[in-house]
């Protein structure tokens, strides 16, 4: 287990990270991260990257995606917005 200390930054408050942890994990200074509490512990996480439409499609051709039969019928298989 690492201990940090706390510290006053401006108007807010910083912890340090060792740098072992954070090359373990892949994260580097500068880099983005998401910060979750459950109310008692805090975890972060490398932010997840949002793509658009455009950046997932990009670069495909009409015949690099399978056809699915009936997709247009069958039930929400995630997060889709109906």
């Amino acid at each position: 287990m690492n201990i940090a200390k706390l510290r006053a930054v401006g108007g807010s408050v910083a912890v340090t990270l060792p740098r072992p942890m954070l090359r373990q994990i892949g994260l580097a200074a500068g880099d983005e991260v998401e910060i979750a509490s459950d109310g008692r512990a805090l975890t972060l996480a490398p932010r997840r990257k949002r793509y658009t439409l455009a950046e997932l499609l990009r670069g495909m051709k009409p015949g690099d995606m399978p056809a699915a039969d009936d997709w247009d019928s069958a039930p929400p298989a995630g997060r889709e917005a109906w």
